[in-house]
């Protein structure tokens, strides 16, 4: 959409020149733009030309009224009120419920850190139990096979 500015020029040139009255006016218009960067056209045509009344609207011709062009500041629309409370009825009741999801993490974490370690003390208690049986085992062995040895003299008896 093209601006209020280039709308007004285009639309006072005659003949391909701007009258000069009208260029005073595209010189404010310019002006009062540059001074107020985020003005919106229906406050930049009643700073240039003074309040607009019922009708038509400068640059923007008959039928729209200044109430068309306005948002209503003070008006609420009940409807998108009551969109807005459920709305933030809902986001509390989310966060409630994230809260007690973070907290049951916390404790199912919890919980399995404690599992974790508990699961590396057995494995640690299973291999010390495990050595100690091989060493009981291989001193059996050794003893074992120490007494049922044959001696060399065993024949010399017979």
């Amino acid at each position: 959409m093209p601006s209020f500015i280039k709308v007004f020029s285009c639309s006072r040139q005659k003949g391909g020149a701007i009258d000069p009255k009208s260029a005073r006016k595209e010189a404010e218009l310019i002006e009062t733009m540059h001074q107020n960067p985020g003005i919106n056209g229906l406050d930049l045509v009643e700073k240039c030309f003074g309040p607009q009344k019922h009708g038509g609207i400068i640059g923007y011709g008959s039928g729209i009224t200044p109430k068309d062009l306005r948002t209503p500041r003070n008006e609420k629309n009940p409807e998108v009120e009551a969109q807005l409370q459920r709305s933030e009825e809902e986001k509390a009741a989310l966060e409630e419920k994230n809260g007690a999801l973070e907290a049951e993490k916390a404790v199912i974490a919890a919980e399995k850190e404690a599992l974790f370690h508990r699961l590396n003390n057995m494995e640690s208690n299973y291999m010390v139990e495990l050595r100690s049986l091989r060493e009981m085992v291989m001193l059996q062995q050794t003893t074992w096979s120490s007494l049922h040895r044959p001696h060399d003299n065993h024949n010399q008896y017979i």
